[in-house]
């Protein structure tokens, strides 16, 4: 039996008023969910249990600092007791989630409660597996040291020379037959500087990570605004690591060229054996003489 088409279209009607009902139930259990921070709950929940099992399951001792970037560990309270993390909002432990970890009991287990704290430190020392509150966990990068706003005076580039020690012996070639350096001449020899040498680069390989610079003491500003773009450059490739701003020196081969650029750079052994040094040092170099 055929309906009647006005049958039909209240049919519909109720259909598609049946649909946005199921739509806004849908979006109000969303909200709810987020508001509620579910997501956040379960996924630290399940990532402090993952950390906890691998703690235990590595040879020998080992210390695990624990924040979190994609939300603020802070927000919410931690149980660990019975094999179970219990997380859930501050006053409010109706709302926890419940995640179960695998605990060696071979190993003398110090688990507790904490209230909000900053971060986690998970550790397996001598025979016992700790969890203590930490305070916040920042990485610190190092930010671009300022430069002198000047404009640069000395782009002539007739005769380039790169002096190194063995450690740095292959950063020293890699800038010597660099085609983006197109200086008339490069050397290596320190015999090779004179009053025409248009750039002079000291290359000295130190201890650790960091990296120094030095300049001449009469410098006009020229050389210390290489200097500064080098460091910038290295900054960038290599963020985690403590690099100086250019200080005067006396030496004499810095000041050799007295119509030209000197810099001195002291590399870190744990900086110097990458290739980024060289890249860091020719891009400092371009933005000199661009």
């Amino acid at each position: 039996m055929m309906q009647k088409r006005g049958q039909l279209s209240n049919q519909v009607i109720i259909e598609i008023v049946l649909l946005v009902f199921i739509a806004a139930g849908f979006f109000y259990f969303h909200m709810t969910v987020q508001e509620n921070t579910l997501f956040e709950k379960s996924y630290a929940s399940r990532d402090i249990a993952l950390l906890l099992e691998t703690s235990q399951s590595v040879p020998g001792d080992i210390q695990v600092y624990y924040s979190q970037p994609t939300f603020d560990v802070g927000k919410y309270s931690y149980s660990f007791t019975d094999n179970l993390l219990q997380i859930y909002e501050p006053g409010n432990p109706v709302s926890a989630i419940y995640y179960p970890f695998y605990v060696d009991h071979s190993l003398q287990n110090f688990l507790s409660t904490f209230e909000q704290p900053p971060a986690f430190l998970i550790s397996k020392q001598k025979g016992n597996l700790e969890v203590l509150e930490h305070g916040a966990i920042i990485e610190e990068k190092q930010q671009a040291i300022p430069c002198l706003n000047v404009a640069s005076t000395k782009k002539e580039k007739l005769s380039m020379v790169v002096l190194a020690d063995t450690a740095l012996a292959k950063i020293q070639t890699d800038l010597l037959n660099n085609p983006k350096i197109d200086f008339a001449k490069k050397n290596k020899e320190e015999s090779a500087i004179s009053d025409r040498t248009n750039l002079v680069l000291m290359l000295s390989s130190g201890s650790g990570s960091g990296v120094s610079f030095s300049i001449p003491a009469t410098d006009d500003g020229q050389s210390e605004k290489l200097a500064c773009l080098i460091a910038n450059s290295l900054i960038e490739k290599f963020p985690d690591t403590s690099i100086s701003s250019p200080l005067k020196s006396n030496d004499a081969l810095l000041s050799k060229n007295k119509n030209g650029l000197a810099v001195g750079i002291v590399i870190g052994t744990d900086v110097a054996g990458s290739n980024s040094v060289s890249s860091a040092l020719t891009t400092g170099l371009e933005g000199y003489y661009e």
